[in-house]
């Protein structure tokens, strides 16, 4: 049977401003959580975040001590600054200025 490797591979994904999407493959130790692999990547501000949000697995909402695995792909999410509901109201002109 393989060793189990003693780091795991992830990848960290956000969207810190609309039109904006920045992805880093990270190597962490076992053992680490969502908040170690922020701490990694520079934290929340070098993420472009002006203070800790909320974070996922997967497009599923996680807390920030929740264990990683290897492959897993971390999302770190931004505030809506318009209910996309509305958006669809408005033609594909309009919803781009308002950055939907």
């Amino acid at each position: 049977m393989a060793e189990p490797r003693p780091f795991l591979c992830i990848t960290l994904a956000c969207s810190p401003r609309a039109g904006e999407v920045v992805e880093l493959p990270l190597q962490l130790p076992a053992g680490a959580s969502i908040a170690d692999a922020v701490e990694a990547a520079g934290g929340w501000q070098a993420l472009g975040f002006a203070q800790e949000g909320p974070a996922g697995l997967w497009g599923r909402s996680a807390p920030l001590t929740q264990g990683l695995r290897d492959g897993d792909r971390v999302e770190l999410y931004r505030p809506l600054t318009v209910d996309p509901k509305v958006c669809l109201l408005y033609t594909s002109d309009a919803a781009d200025d308002m950055q939907c």
